[in-house]
């Protein structure tokens, strides 16, 4: 079985975020994010914005002013990492 390129994984991670994938692509993914910095850190931010639109107190107005907060919440998180 070969692992998925990383265009692969950036075009189900939202899906894979949310447990919405197969097992046969949940392993691709996890094995491409286990050597990829780049789509590991994409992995984050897409949870991050997951974990505000299931939040109480987070009622977006729009999408991208949700995608504009969660990058800009995550940036200020991982600073100096």
């Amino acid at each position: 079985m070969t692992v998925f390129n990383c265009q692969e994984v950036l075009d189900r991670v939202v899906f894979y975020v949310d447990g919405e994938i197969e097992q046969a692509e949940r392993y691709q993914v996890d094995e491409h994010l286990k050597g990829c910095k780049a789509c590991t850190q994409e992995y984050a931010v897409e949870t991050h914005i997951s974990t505000m639109i299931v939040s109480s107190d987070f009622n977006p107005i729009s999408t991208q002013e949700l995608v504009d907060r969660a990058l800009t919440q995550y940036r200020e998180q991982n600073r100096g990492i």
